[in-house]
């Protein structure tokens, strides 16, 4: 298991195969789920929702509370992750790319502030003034607390889940 079983949240909503809605997105449920895991300090987040392929509106919405609700969080959708029919490897994929992302953000932020200090050093004549101080962007806003790591996926077929683990905490495949 990637995660461990109690980090798991489900959050009620379901989409068909073919992408249409058989049960709406439980934003309520979503709240109280992006609010636990900002109460237990769980900052990077994984959300991998059936048929999310083919459809991202439910998993946008559990990412658009998670905005609200927890805004330090950095988080990876499936839809945006790996947009593929088969559940176990989407969710995996979200999983690690959630793990990655406070490092991947880091490195590049350290990258960024290395060529702006040879920029200046070197006085970079030509370029513009723009160019001295380069701005990583990308996969998260804030980094996150780095003893803190979360990923998301499905307890079981039909369930919708958001769940989460601790750096340290191992993980199996």
């Amino acid at each position: 298991r990637i995660v461990p079983a109690h980090r798991v949240k489900t959050v009620g909503g379901r989409l068909a195969v073919d992408g249409s809605e058989i049960r709406p997105f439980d934003a309520e449920r979503a709240v109280a789920v992006a609010r636990w895991f900002r109460d237990q300090g769980i900052n990077t987040l994984g959300v991998c929702f059936l048929h999310a392929y083919v459809d991202d509106s439910h998993e946008r919405a559990m990412r658009d509370v998670l905005a609200r609700e927890h805004p330090e969080a950095v988080v990876s959708i499936s839809s945006e992750v790996l947009r593929e029919y088969r559940e176990y490897e989407r969710a995996v994929t979200t999983l690690v790319d959630a793990a990655v992302k406070p490092n991947i953000r880091s490195y590049v932020a350290n990258i960024a502030s290395h060529l702006a200090s040879l920029a200046q050093g070197a006085g970079a004549p030509g370029l513009p003034e723009d160019a001295a101080a380069p701005k990583p962007s990308g996969a998260s806003r804030l980094p996150p607390d780095p003893s803190t790591v979360a990923a998301a996926s499905s307890v079981r077929p039909g369930t919708p889940a958001v769940s989460a683990g601790r750096a340290g905490v191992p993980f199996y495949v």
